[in-house]
């Protein structure tokens, strides 16, 4: 049973006097209760703006996003931002950690905003990516391949139903890349949550189980 729809999903952006670029047109999808899905596409093609659509972090200019039938946007902002923290994780491709906060400090982060207290599920997060000898250590410090391996962590410490990851191998060397992913993958499998992933890497969208490609503001399958 599909959880999260997207229903004619249209964005266009203000572009000089008085014009819009429309960036997506009539996106219709729907994503799984479980299992993995791609979406590729050129430089500039919208794929970002679509994570941030599924996300609620951008609102479409036309079109509904569904969570369990009820558009996430019914309860105003600040039943956006309870949806988002409940159900949502991200993982961006610049990590986005707090440099003066530990390791295990910014996967806590997350559930701090929420008063949450998920301090043994970071504990054993951190274990299963491998980051226990540098839990006490700043951003800083770490490889990009480890900064990325707590961001996967921090996404995951609200027990969200869906991590939406925006070219999460991007800054990364191909070793640290399969690392990462495969740590993604397995994590998402083990713990039965649904993973939209955007990339421009052919090799990364075919592991998926779904795929998808932008084309002209448009989705189509692959």
């Amino acid at each position: 049973m599909n959880f999260l729809e997207l229903k004619n999903i249209s964005k266009a952006f203000p572009f000089g006097h008085g014009q819009q670029i429309e960036v997506l047109k009539d996106v219709s999808v729907s994503i799984p209760l479980s299992g993995t899905i791609a979406i590729s596409g050129s430089s500039g093609s919208g794929k970002t703006t679509l994570l941030n659509v599924i996300g609620g972090l951008v609102q479409p200019s036309q079109g509904e996003v569904l969570w369990r039938g009820e558009s996430i946007y019914a309860n105003g902002r600040n039943g956006l931002s309870r949806w988002r923290a409940d159900s949502v994780g991200f993982i961006f491709q610049s990590y986005h950690l707090m440099p003066e906060l530990s390791v295990l400090e910014n996967i806590l982060l997350p559930a701090a905003f929420q008063r949450r207290d998920r301090l043994s599920l970071a504990l054993e997060l951190i274990e299963q990516v491998g980051l226990q000898q540098r839990m006490d250590h700043r951003p800083a410090e770490l490889s990009g391949g480890e900064q990325q391996r707590a961001a996967i962590a921090r996404a995951l410490v609200n027990d969200p139903a869906i991590i939406l990851a925006d070219e999460p191998t991007g800054n990364l060397d191909p070793a640290n890349s399969e690392v990462v992913l495969g740590l993604l993958l397995d994590l998402a499998r083990k713990r039965d949550k649904s993973v939209v992933l955007v990339t421009h890497d052919e090799a990364i969208a075919q592991r998926m189980d779904l795929r998808y490609r932008l084309v002209g503001g448009r989705l189509e399958d692959k």
